[in-house]
């Protein structure tokens, strides 16, 4: 008797886990639509349009095509490296003022 006991309750156990876990894999986390509308205006693009600068805002290099890009007050600002990337993620007001010279 205490054998079948034992029995149905880790398998009561095992059900109320299985039916919590699919629970959660089928829910949409909330976290995701705060994301999107709290999302800061600087951020890394994942537009396909061409930067708007032929220019490294920050060495002066020509900008790789295919290197990755910047989103920065509305532009799309293109790097000739991720260095350089990172260098204005740092301080882009200080390479802001190259990027129309940069053009």
């Amino acid at each position: 008797m205490k054998f079948l006991m034992l029995v149905l309750s880790v398998a009561l156990t095992l059900t109320a886990v299985s039916v919590f876990t699919r629970a959660q894999a089928t829910e949409k986390p909330a976290a995701t639509d705060k994301q999107a509308a709290t999302a800061p205006a600087t951020k890394p693009s994942t537009q396909a349009s061409a930067p708007v600068n032929k220019k490294c805002p920050v060495s002066g290099d020509p900008v790789d095509p295919k290197g990755q890009t910047f989103s920065f007050k509305g532009q799309k600002i293109g790097f000739c490296c991720d260095d350089c990337i990172d260098s204005f993620k740092k301080d882009p007001e200080k390479y802001a003022k190259k990027l129309a010279a940069a053009k």
